[in-house]
């Protein structure tokens, strides 16, 4: 009798830890199918808002960065404003003019055209310069959802997938204007995912790439 009750106590034990595993690995599968429907929904609202300028910040940064690309001069001569996320836009302004351009519709650094309301001469440009906004928004929500699943398991990696990606303003702003918020935001998460994942590798990975992860991100919310 001792010995049916131990093996009917093991079997139980096994079964609940199967489907325990079941559970975590069914959160996991969940918490990415969020983040995908949640990045794609969103990239598919971006086209709507162009080719108008949805808040006064957008003009502003990205003025300063198609004058960098259209005088070649790297002081962005904009003080109200950090410099990273000028230097950011810059590098999205001449991503989307080379985009355009290998679609046989040219644009030289020189055509940017107006960068401030009412509308943009050139919405494809800054519409490819909106997407690297929305990734650096994607990019935040796998970040917070890896600090998640590292200190609260896959539940609640799920939880803050939800919430992420359609509970917080992140996603939203990301693909609605340019601004100085998301490549922030994406910075401090990336910098605590690595602080909650790095514990077992070296001292540098642990202590360094963190400190510029904070450096960045702090780069992107006050001027110098």
């Amino acid at each position: 009798e001792l010995l049916l009750s131990g093996m009917r106590s093991g079997f139980e034990a096994t079964q609940e830890e199967a489907i325990r595993s079941w559970v975590d690995r069914l959160a996991l599968a969940l918490a990415a199918i969020v983040i995908v429907v949640s990045a794609f929904v969103h990239l598919r609202s971006l086209e709507g808002s162009v080719p108008y300028p949805q808040h006064v910040d957008e003009p502003a940064l990205l003025e300063a960065s198609a004058r960098v690309l259209q005088t070649g001069d790297w002081n962005p001569h904009l003080y109200s404003y950090p410099s990273l996320p000028v230097y950011l836009g810059t590098a999205a302004l001449a991503v989307g003019a080379i985009a355009v351009s290998g679609k046989a519709d040219v644009v030289r650094m020189h055509q940017l055209g107006r960068m401030t309301a009412p509308f943009y001469e050139q919405p494809k440009v800054v519409s490819v310069a909106r997407k690297l906004w929305w990734a650096m928004g994607v990019i935040g929500t796998v970040a917070v959802s890896v600090c998640a699943l590292r200190l609260a398991g896959p539940s609640g990696m799920l939880l803050a997938a939800l919430i992420g990606a359609f509970g917080a303003s992140l996603p939203e702003r990301a693909v609605s204007y340019i601004n100085v918020d998301v490549p922030m935001s994406m910075f401090a998460l990336l910098c605590l995912a690595l602080l909650v994942t790095s514990r077992d590798r070296r001292w540098s990975v642990r202590v360094w790439v963190p400190a510029l992860l904070c450096g960045a991100a702090i780069a992107c919310k006050y001027t110098a």
